[in-house]
């Protein structure tokens, strides 16, 4: 069972946590849940929120089911703490997972996470979670971490990382911390927006009115 499938399990009929769960969803994807119907059971009904993404979900499809699903939710509901398990195979670069987030995504993410936290002026725990490209997750990673301590990165990666990832296999294509603008081909726009449109309104119909929204 994967970690994404427990935590859900964990807390499917328990109205104090509330579950948010971005992940792409696809044909023989593991495990097979995550879907927009698995809202929790019991008193727990509402607050177990899955998102799923169609493959080659981009930057500008996911901020949309992000705007219009996490945040609306998040404001109401008004948790005390937030623990966030960043995955890092959403990036484009992951060998498994075939979602097209750039780094951009992730330098965006942890500041609007931070903000709506702050909103609040309540507790956050950030942890690591997926990502099989070394390179990438390292550094989203990084990219995360020094968001959350208010570091600024140097403009290009160190010189003696990319030999050390050199020298275990790994290509560093790019010596800085973000990538090429890149957005999905038109043909597959179309599936890709009808998919999360069906998506964003079956959370709406299933979730929203736990929560007073409409």
């Amino acid at each position: 069972m994967s970690i994404m499938a427990m935590v859900q399990q964990a807390f499917y009929d328990d109205p104090n946590v509330l579950t948010i769960s971005m992940h792409e969803l696809s044909m023989g994807f593991f495990p097979m849940t995550g879907r927009p119907e698995e809202v929790g059971v019991g008193a727990g009904k509402g607050y177990s929120v899955n998102i799923p993404l169609p493959p080659l979900t981009d930057d500008v499809e996911f901020w949309r089911a992000f705007e219009n699903i996490v945040v609306p939710i998040w404001l109401a509901y008004k948790p005390d703490l937030v623990f966030w398990d960043v995955g890092g195979d959403a990036h484009m670069g992951d060998p498994l997972a075939d979602l097209m987030l750039t780094y951009d995504t992730y330098h965006r993410l942890s500041s609007t996470v931070q903000q709506l936290v702050h909103l609040g002026n309540k507790k956050l725990v950030v942890v690591g979670g997926g990502g099989y490209n070394p390179v990438a997750t390292a550094k989203i990673w990084t990219i995360v971490l020094a968001s959350l301590a208010g570091v600024a990165l140097p403009p290009v990666l160190p010189a003696e990382w990319i030999e050390l990832c050199q020298r275990y296999g790994f290509e560093v294509k790019r010596g800085g911390w973000t990538d090429k603008p890149r957005r999905m081909n038109d043909e597959h726009y179309p599936k890709v927006k009808r998919a999360l449109d069906e998506t964003i309104e079956k959370i709406k119909k299933l979730v929203f009115p736990t929560f007073g929204l409409e």
